[in-house]
């Protein structure tokens, strides 16, 4: 067989196995924002996420939406790329230990590059914005007035607890106590709570703030101790440690909280704002096949 009559052989076949291959339009970027790319890969593992959350939603409608949020989020990293703004390793590091207190489930490259560039997001936006965050002192005042109960303080108190499985042992634990025994130590032997390590005693709480059985700890005088309580996790044994009275807050109090709160919805207000000018102002190109293959 000559060259010639083997390649054209060969041809049709070789046409029929490009045609089967990935089509690079498919395959490629979903979009790109001033020339930089949005990742085919990094919209589709946002709109899985969101399917796992909200299974009920239209996938379309997700879609639209996370591309919306990556082509956001790529105008502010420009922005930041533009101002040479940085965070450092040992920021996200340091950020890491704290969402994360040392586990490892869930601590993995991908979400520390995720943190990474919140943080480049987060950062840029306040150094733009920051110096327009002002909230005035009358602001604060006028929030206090028409929220004030808001920041008033329900009485609380401090207890030590310990839980027993058995009715009777609660019963001899209780006569212990009454006998003048340690409430910490027997607490750290005998309590199955989680608090037993501390001895039984719990951070201070207000009526309605933990399970129901706890609330019969408001009708302890200071430093008496309860009679053994059934409820659906055991019997509890309970000793009224201090009684914090309720108390009205004043503006002192409450102001600093309040100009946070003010300042956070400034903040989401200009950062609308700011991002809408930043859109307008970007090359944004989507490209719909590849869009079109994550519907």
């Amino acid at each position: 067989m000559s060259g010639s009559n083997a390649r054209a052989r060969w041809l049709p076949l070789l046409l029929v196995v490009c045609a089967c291959g990935p089509d690079p339009a498919l395959e490629g970027p979903v979009a790109h924002v001033d020339g930089v790319a949005i990742p085919r890969a990094s919209l589709a593992n946002a709109v899985e996420r969101r399917v796992r959350i909200e299974p009920d939603r239209p996938r379309s409608d997700l879609l639209v939406e996370e591309l919306d949020r990556l082509i956001s989020d790529q105008v502010v990293l420009n922005r930041a790329d533009a101002r040479r703004v940085r965070v450092y390793e040992a920021e996200v590091d340091e950020r890491m230990r704290f969402l994360f207190g040392g586990e490892t489930e869930g601590n993995t490259p991908e979400f520390k590059a995720q943190v990474y560039r919140q943080m480049r997001i987060d950062r840029i936006t306040l150094l733009e914005l920051a110096k327009r965050l002002h909230v005035s002192e009358d602001a604060i005042a006028d929030y206090f007035e028409q929220h004030r109960e808001r920041f008033d303080s329900p009485e609380k108190v401090v207890i030590r607890h310990i839980l027993l499985q058995d009715a009777k042992r609660a019963r001899a634990i209780s006569a212990e106590l009454r006998g003048g025994a340690d409430f910490g130590e027997l607490a750290r032997r005998e309590s199955i709570a989680p608090e037993a390590e501390t001895g039984g005693l719990l951070p201070p709480f207000a009526h309605g703030e933990m399970p129901e059985v706890f609330d019969r700890a408001f009708e302890i005088p200071a430093g008496a101790l309860s009679d053994a309580i059934e409820s659906p996790f055991g019997f509890h044994l309970f000793r009224v440690e201090q009684r914090v009275p309720a108390r009205s807050a004043s503006l002192d109090d409450a102001g600093e909280e309040i100009r946070q709160i003010l300042e956070q919805r400034r903040l989401e207000v200009l950062r609308s704002e700011w991002l809408r000018q930043l859109r307008r102002a970007a090359e944004i190109e989507v490209h719909e096949r590849a869009l079109d293959s994550l519907r």
